[in-house]
């Protein structure tokens, strides 16, 4: 597993420098991106895109388009991972406000943001961006490269701070509570705010299964 840099800068609106209250999950995302370009460090780049601030508002580079915020700590592809924001800082990645606004897209709070996270998710997860970039064309070999990155980082953090997997939360997480001193949860970003995300995940729940299994197996529960 190849670990590469590429920090949003501090201060800029992806990246607000707020140090985690407490580490309670690894969640996975996934891009939404299938072009083939769209890999670890393209999207390090994008979340670090150029901005203007006009008062107290952020905008995109044109100066007119209202900001669009979002990041994540880690980007994995099939090649390497790309850490965009330091582990221990907040990433705007699955949405803290206590009643998200419901609509087909983005849904609402899940139970498991109040009963895990406090409906404060940003500040008590790290969050893991799996690319789904279409690399090898008519093969799924791209995805499970990335996936395969993904869930060895997970594995590396999770051993570098002695920490066990919460496996029956992570299975059920619509009825998990915040884990134990020394256990985590690994969890979609779809468990929380109810969005289509990871979408190859939602679509085979078989194998999300097996991923938190795998990283169990490696870690411990």
């Amino acid at each position: 597993m190849k670990v590469l840099e590429q920090l949003v800068p501090l201060g800029h609106p992806n990246r607000p420098g707020t140090k985690l209250n407490s580490v309670r999950a690894l969640v996975f995302h996934y891009t939404a991106n299938e072009n083939m370009g769209a890999n670890d460090t393209a999207t390090a780049k994008y979340f670090g895109r150029k901005y203007v601030k006009v008062g107290d508002k952020f905008y995109e580079a044109n100066g007119k388009t209202e900001f669009s915020y979002g990041s994540a700590q880690v980007i994995a592809d099939m090649d390497s991972i790309t850490i965009a924001i330091p582990v221990d800082e907040a990433a705007w990645a699955v949405g803290d406000r206590r009643v998200l606004p419901w609509t087909e897209q983005w849904r609402g709070q899940q139970h498991m943001s109040r009963n895990v996270f406090d409906c404060q998710p940003n500040y008590r997860s790290i969050s893991i961006e799996i690319c789904d970039n279409d690399v090898v064309k008519n093969s799924k070999a791209d995805w499970d490269g990335a996936v395969a990155n993904a869930v060895a980082w997970a594995i590396d953090y999770c051993q570098k701070k002695n920490l066990k997997i919460d496996l029956a939360g992570s299975l059920d997480p619509q009825n998990a509570k915040p884990p134990v001193a020394g256990k985590i949860l690994i969890c979609r970003h779809h468990d929380i705010s109810g969005k289509i995300c990871p979408k190859p995940f939602i679509d085979d729940p078989v194998a999300w299964k097996a991923t938190i299994q795998k990283i169990a197996d490696s870690v411990g529960v």
